[in-house]
């Protein structure tokens, strides 16, 4: 059953209408499709969030543009990154007849034998395309993974038909898998004394300029093959956590800025692990190094 939504038709310009619209709590929308020219409209922001809230964002929206009623969809949304709050929406017009595609959000229900049992669960899908008249879009897929033991996985083509709609989604799409807990692998003893790795006679921190960066010192080291650039990534490592450290390639050198977050303590780390082809070495921190 559709949803009744108020809506205003309104100007495109001047630009400023939009911030008086948004000034008023209204988000500027469009409504274009089925029997309909693109119209530009305007929707009362809570009013919209609440209904979504209530019935999901595969309703039907109820209407009335230029007297005439017009059954919508949400075909899109843009949420401010900042303040959170809507930015623009626009609805697609929809004849309540005719199957038409949509996203609905995967949901996994249970809790699977194989990780009471000391597996870890994956899930690497989180919504599907669904096929359907409007009125019968679902808001959502129940998978039970109850029954899922370690080593088991389910798929697309797993799940049970629903008469109400079709399933496009590639059928050999992976939704959920439980597998074996790894153990991490022990520190090398060996490894902890090693001396700093040489390449071409010196280290890879022995040219290191530092100069200052939003955060903490930005360095360059000069004497790092261009052939290793893109293949070995570092972390900073002190007992706060992890602090991480940027690159880029210029020619034969790397521009290096690491990010420490403000009023970061003085205790600063003092090795670096170096990673290259899975292999670690343990490379001395450079004592140029230091909080902005």
């Amino acid at each position: 059953m559709a949803v009744s939504l108020k809506v205003e038709e309104r100007a495109t310009r001047p630009r400023s209408i939009r911030n008086k619209l948004r000034h008023e709590g209204k988000v500027p929308a469009v409504v274009n499709g089925y029997k309909i020219e693109s119209t530009p409209i305007s929707i009362d922001e809570r009013e919209f969030s609440k209904l979504l809230r209530e019935n999901g964002a595969n309703t039907v929206f109820a209407i009335e543009i230029g007297g005439k009623k017009v059954n919508t969809l949400l075909r899109d949304s843009q949420v401010d990154t900042f303040t959170r709050r809507l930015t623009h929406i626009e609805l697609l017009s929809v004849n309540l007849s005719e199957e038409t595609e949509a996203e609905t959000e995967i949901n996994l229900v249970g809790e699977s034998v194989g990780v009471k049992a000391g597996g870890v669960l994956t899930q690497t899908l989180y919504t599907a395309t669904v096929s359907a008249t409007p009125e019968k879009l679902p808001e959502g897929i129940d998978v039970d993974i109850s029954g899922l033991e370690i080593g088991q996985s389910i798929s697309v083509g797993d799940l049970p038909k629903n008469d109400d709609y079709t399933i496009v989604t590639d059928a050999e799409e992976q939704i959920v898998a439980v597998q074996e807990a790894q153990e991490l692998p022990e520190e090398d003893e060996a490894a902890e004394g090693a001396e700093p790795e040489v390449i071409g006679g010196k280290s890879m921190f022995e040219t290191f300029d530092s100069k200052k960066s939003r955060y903490a010192s930005v360095g360059v080291v000069s004497s790092l093959p261009g052939e290793l650039i893109d293949s070995i990534c570092f972390d900073l490592i002190n007992n706060d956590g992890r602090v991480t450290m940027h690159f880029s390639q210029e020619g034969s050198s790397v521009e290096m800025g690491i990010d420490l977050p403000f009023g970061y303590s003085n205790d600063f780390p003092q090795e670096v692990y170096a990673y290259d082809d899975g292999s670690r070495q343990t490379i001395l921190l450079p004592h140029e190094i230091r909080q902005r």
